[in-house]
This record gives C-alpha cells, sequence and structure tokens, in this order.
C-alpha cells in the first residue's frame, strides 16, 4: 500500500471520530461502537480506492 493509501485510510478514521464526536455533542446521539468502526471501514475503503496508486519506479538497468 503507498504512503498517500495510508494517509487516506487515517484520515478516514479520523473523519469518523470526528463525526461520531459531533453527533454526540451536537445532536445528543450516542453511535454504538460497532456502527462507528462499520462507518471507518466503509469510508477507509472509499477513499483508499480513490487515491491512485504512486507510480512504481523503473526496473534497473541490467547492463548498467
Amino acid at each position: 500500500m503507498s504512503a498517500a493509501k495510508t494517509q487516506a485510510a487515517l484520515i478516514a478514521g479520523a473523519l469518523v471520530t470526528l463525526g461520531t464526536w459531533a453527533l454526540r455533542q451536537w445532536a445528543g446521539l450516542t453511535v454504538p461502537a460497532e456502527a462507528a468502526a462499520a462507518a471507518t471501514t466503509l469510508v477507509a475503503a472509499v477513499l483508499v480506492y480513490v487515491v491512485p496508486n504512486q507510480p512504481e519506479p523503473p526496473p534497473p538497468d541490467p547492463y548498467r
């Protein structure tokens, strides 16, 4: 997994954590841990799918 995809997965976790906190603070809605974990998984999957792969470096020249 590339660094960009790893960062996207970490951002997904942070977004869901902030979202569940905001729901509790402002809407008084408590999100069960299982639902928050499922939401994190879904958001991470979408972000990792959307973030493009980094190009691989060319193979070394065997004749050098």
